[in-house]
């Protein structure tokens, strides 16, 4: 079978056409109407000249339009460059001078800091997000067809290059490809299964740990709740409202989350895990959250390997908080010394993690 993430959605569309898929700055999207805004994409970046093989970027807080670049270039072998919008313009421009976007879709918040980087990057075309002028990306989009394109791009063919880590400052792109992406969907089918149908996504989607739930909310048909950006007054109003039985965060955000004056176990009664990453989780936080009946799991995982290869799971998140927990199903993680042998239980060694969703390796 020939595996494309881009088919994940027309899949999901076609079982669940009417089953809401994405939340997103009040409008609800169905997984048919998901798939014909990607089938739009794909036409709209094949009719400004883009190929199979050419990189696009965006430069964009979270919406609707990360779904459809994601899905959409992904059924045209296009590939994705999520760009970190903290970066100041000159290392954007290094990320668009190194991965050789040919096309930015940038966000109005955004649109000074692309001015300026493009100046140092080679030439490229500029689409906002909006509906503003002839050449904004909604308009393009709807003057598109949605009739499905010709699928392009199977199994080793890169879906997204992730920046992440820059070594003596200069751009690390990994390269995640559509069978890192499908094999961080069924590795994580188990932890999924556990989560509840409604999902909030507040971290940034050029990081993975926002990026690589995409694939996986198709694989599940799991609801989608989309925050552009984290706030947690706003962030606790979208918990009780939208009934959001579970979440991702990183250690800051779950601070600023507690410390919220709307804290209240009322306000997130339906909430029972929250799956954090991207740093330890402090131990009293994990207890004040545990207070509240609701369990903190850590997740450990990198960009290098498509997002997380272990977690802990809902038995022992409190008995072993502070563990990473255990490989998921089908990972393989080692720890190893400088001979490359294991080392005893209870010494340090080096992480090795051999999974199907390992990069396929750094762009450049």
């Amino acid at each position: 079978m020939k595996i494309n993430v881009g088919r994940f959605l027309t899949n999901r569309a076609m079982l669940h056409p009417k089953r809401v898929g994405l939340v997103c700055d009040g409008r609800q999207y169905t997984f048919r109407d998901l798939n014909r805004r990607a089938n739009r994409l794909a036409h709209m970046i094949e009719r400004v000249g883009i190929r199979p093989g050419d990189r696009v970027g965006i430069l964009a807080h979270n919406g609707v339009e990360h779904f459809d670049l994601f899905f959409g270039l992904a059924k045209t072998g296009v590939i994705l460059v999520p760009i970190n919008y903290r970066l100041a313009a000159p290392e954007v421009a290094k990320v668009l001078t190194d991965s050789g976007a040919r096309v930015l879709i940038c966000g109005p918040e955004f649109r000074e800091m692309a001015e300026e980087a493009i100046k140092s990057a080679p030439p490229l075309r500029v689409v906002y997000t909006g509906d503003d002028g002839p050449e904004s990306f909604e308009r393009l989009l709807a003057a598109a067809p949605e009739r499905e394109p010709m699928v392009e791009g199977s199994a080793d063919d890169t879906v997204a290059i992730v920046y992440t880590a820059w070594p003596l400052g200069r751009p690390r792109g990994v390269m995640l490809t559509h069978e890192n992406f499908f094999w961080v969907a069924v590795t994580a089918m188990e932890l999924l299964a556990e989560l509840g149908p409604n999902f909030l996504l507040a971290v940034p989607m050029f990081h993975i740990g926002a990026l690589a739930w995409l694939p996986m909310f198709m694989h599940l048909g799991t609801r989608c709740v989309l925050m552009p950006k984290f706030d947690p007054e706003h962030f606790l109003d979208l918990v009780r409202d939208e009934g959001i039985n579970s979440f991702g965060a990183v250690p800051t955000m779950l601070h600023l989350i507690k410390e919220s004056k709307s804290f209240s176990h009322g306000r997130i009664v339906t909430v029972s895990n929250i799956l954090a990453y991207g740093a330890a989780i402090p131990l009293p936080l994990i207890d004040e959250y545990a207070r509240a009946n609701i369990h903190i799991r850590q997740l450990y995982g990198l960009t290098e390997c498509g997002g997380p290869a272990l977690a802990l799971d809902c038995e022992h998140a409190l008995a072993k908080a502070g563990s990473v927990g255990l490989p998921f199903f089908h990972t393989e993680v080692k720890l190893t010394g400088d001979d490359g042998m294991s080392v005893p239980a209870g010494q340090i060694g080096e992480v090795i993690i051999r999974p199907g969703h390992v990069m396929k390796g750094y762009w450049n």
